[in-house]
């Protein structure tokens, strides 16, 4: 059997490393010189198989983070729910509208080509694209800025202003902004030292800055909580690679 992992990219792209199963070598039966008839070997107990199907070496042997699935635009009218991931792999999506069933707070959102779903749980949403990211958050959890606690960040302005007071973060005032009658309010930030930054997180996933890199923050308060959106340049490209579709999505968001 093949064993097939994936691990998180800093960007949102996965990595895979594939290990084949060691196989003790058999040793070579050994005679009893005893004329007494000897007792059937016992066979070790076999493994059970696990549920996750085997790929073929053809599939291992070249890993991939390409969706896996010729994309489907959804029909004009329509609302969609996220693809199905498997093995961690980003599936493709089409150009369409797209509501995430197990995410909360409930929204929509329109999309063109070139999107793919990485992610898609009750806290936590990620579109990728070849220029960069867009993580849907809920549920944000902030070390406050001495250190002493944790705390849960259920508004707006709260959250931002404990993101813009974080030791190591670099931050643009913040901007007002608004989305499907939700204000809200955004602000671009990086990292001031050259390592990669824990900056929040929500009990499924931990959001970090990677150094080099400008990532837009946009906070909404919603009727069911608050939502954070990050707009993540990919390694080799800028926040204006993705702002130049990520941007317009989000302007088509609406709240269910």
């Amino acid at each position: 059997a093949w064993l097939v992992t994936a691990l998180p990219g800093a960007d949102g792209s996965l990595a895979f490393q594939t290990d084949s199963p060691t196989v003790d070598p058999t040793p070579e039966p050994t005679l009893d010189p005893t004329p007494e008839p000897t007792a059937e070997p016992t066979a070790e107990p076999t493994a059970k198989p696990t549920v996750t199907p085997t790929p073929s070496p053809e599939d291992t042997a070249q890993p991939t983070s390409e969706p896996t699935a010729e994309p489907t635009d959804v029909p004009v009218g329509e609302v969609a729910d996220l693809c199905e991931i498997f093995f961690d792999l980003p599936c493709g999506l089409g150009a369409g509208t797209y509501g995430p069933a197990r995410f909360s707070p409930a929204f929509d959102i329109e999309i063109g080509d070139g999107w793919s779903a990485a992610s898609h749980t009750t806290g936590v949403v990620v579109l990728r694209r070849d220029e960069g990211l867009m993580t849907f958050m809920s549920g944000i959890t902030v070390v406050d800025p001495d250190g002493a606690a944790t705390t849960v960040r259920d508004r707006t302005r709260d959250l931002i202003e404990a993101l813009v007071t974080m030791d190591g973060v670099a931050a643009t005032e913040p901007a007002e902004v608004r989305i499907d009658r939700r204000r809200g309010l955004s602000i671009d930030v990086a990292t001031v030292d050259p390592e990669r930054l824990a900056m929040f997180a929500n009990g499924e996933s931990a959001f970090y800055l990677e150094p080099g890199r400008t990532t837009r923050l946009v906070v909404l308060d919603t009727r069911d909580g608050t939502l954070l959106l990050a707009i993540e340049p990919a390694d080799g490209s800028d926040l204006g690679d993705i702002l130049a579709t990520a941007d317009v999505a989000a302007g088509t968001i609406r709240w269910r």
